[in-house]
């Protein structure tokens, strides 16, 4: 459990922050049993200047390092997530940083200290291009004759991509599982998303934003691939983007908070690279890492996009010392995305690569970039889309991006998992992937490759191979 600890002249204070309110249209609905993160959600805790995080090595326990910090520096302030032994730690005036780091009863127990990363989400390309460089000539055709659900319905190409033009859906549509979207909230009102969001167990981790409410698009825009794949599923959202950026301390407690309410699975369509050094970049890995891994340990599977910046991840990481996280941990599943048997030009690439499916890309029709090569996505109905002068309805949008390739894998692997359970197969985690392995199209080189993993997700395929 997420725990806040605070560490006052010798007397240790243990208090499980609980309760949360949600946005459910225009009411406020009381959420329970959801604890605090650890850094101040929601203002309760303001950050000082003389903060910093560390986690601790596993041979020791945080009591032992509470006992410690209580005798050697009284007035300290403490916060833990347990699962996995990171602590935030603010000094008094009195204590300066590097004394207490250099003191060796200290140090022993440290395995790595710094500052955990900002953590991000693509912007919609679409803000950069004017709107007459703009081709919307399928929606044009398809808005005279249907309603804007049924248009949704119809322009979802790439659902006909992983699905064998929707034959899976025949078979299996994610009923009985549990999806966690980590990202920038969800338009709870958005009519596509009625009834498949969980309100009881959904949490805003962004500070001052108790409402799951989405202020910037993407996150309702990624639970809509996962309702087009795996309609009945349910969603519980984990808010920890605010209108643009977020907290790697709020993501990493988000994956220990979904594992632990029995979430099957996790999409992460984020990320972060940025790390100011060496001591920070190797806290920031070993943190990630620890939380993914303990999801897994929960039967919780974490499935991340690969990033949008065309790089080598690889070549990145061996040149930069820098990761894109949580995608390169070794045990979340890592997405690319693929257009028309070709790597996405944007996407990222490398031997973390485990599969890759459907993102759209850029593409230019008679000096117009073409829309219907991106994907037609949901987008808040609070917010204006600026695309209603070309017939685009709000509530919905256009983007690609592995944001996108992400959460139909983790929709397919729903689906999948939903049908082991209805045929009482009783499959763990570990045998669903294998096999999504089995059914995915090996494009590119055989086997597993760095740009495609084991290939494209082909859901169809897969459940016919579990027959």
């Amino acid at each position: 459990m997420v725990k806040r600890i605070k560490v006052v002249a010798a007397i240790i204070m243990l208090t499980i922050m609980m309760g949360n309110e949600a946005f459910a249209n225009d009411l406020l609905k009381e959420s329970e049993d959801i604890p605090e993160v650890y850094n101040g959600v929601n203002g309760t805790n303001e950050e000082k200047e003389d903060s910093f995080e560390v986690l601790l090595d596993k041979q020791y326990s945080i009591e032992q390092f509470e006992q410690t910090v209580t005798n050697l520096y009284p007035g300290v302030v403490l916060s833990a997530v347990e699962e996995i032994m990171l602590i935030h730690i603010e000094l008094p005036e009195s204590v300066e940083k590097e004394e207490f780091l250099n003191n060796k009863e200290i140090r022993e127990f440290i395995y790595a200290q710094g500052e955990l990363p900002d953590i991000s989400i693509p912007l919609n390309p679409l803000g950069t291009v004017s709107l007459n460089k703009l081709n919307v000539d399928v929606l044009k055709n398809l808005r005279a004759r249907m309603t804007d659900e049924e248009m949704f319905d119809a322009m979802a190409w790439h659902v006909d991509e992983i699905t064998n033009n929707r034959k899976s859906l025949d078979i299996t549509k994610g009923e009985g599982v549990k999806i966690a979207l980590i990202d920038s909230g969800v338009d709870i009102s958005h009519p596509v998303l009625a009834g498949k969001i969980n309100m009881q167990d959904s949490y805003s981790y962004v500070t001052n934003e108790p409402s799951i409410r989405d202020d910037n698009g993407h996150g309702t825009g990624v639970a809509g691939v996962i309702a087009q794949i795996a309609p009945e599923s349910v969603i519980t959202v984990y808010k920890v983007i605010g209108e643009e950026t977020g907290e790697s301390d709020w993501t990493i407690s988000a994956i220990i908070q979904a594992a632990n309410n029995g979430n099957d699975i996790i999409n992460m369509s984020l990320g972060t690279y940025k790390c100011d050094d060496v001591e920070s970049e190797l806290l920031t890995i070993e943190a990630y890492e620890r939380a993914v891994q303990y999801a897994e340990e929960k039967e919780c599977l974490v499935v991340a996009s690969a990033g949008n910046k065309a790089l080598d991840l690889d070549q990145y990481y061996e040149n930069e010392g820098i990761k894109h996280l949580p995608g390169g941990i070794e045990a979340a599943i890592t997405i690319s995305s693929v257009h028309k048997n070709s790597l996405a030009t944007y996407s990222n690439f490398g031997s973390n690569i485990d599969f890759s499916a459907p993102g759209g890309d850029l593409a230019y029709v008679d000096g117009l970039l073409d829309l219907n090569q991106w994907i037609y996505i949901l987008y808040p109905t609070t917010l204006d889309n600026g695309l209603s002068s070309l017939g685009v309805p709000q509530g919905y949008t256009f983007n690609c991006g592995t944001s996108l390739s992400a959460p139909a894998v983790t929709a397919g692997i729903a689906d999948l998992l939903s049908y082991s359970l209805e045929n009482k197969q009783d499959l763990n985690m570990k045998q669903i992937v294998e096999v999504l392995i089995e059914g995915a199209n090996d494009i590119g080189t055989p086997g597993k490759d760095n740009c495609f993993g084991y290939g494209v997700a082909n859901i169809y395929n897969s459940i016919v191979g579990m027959k």
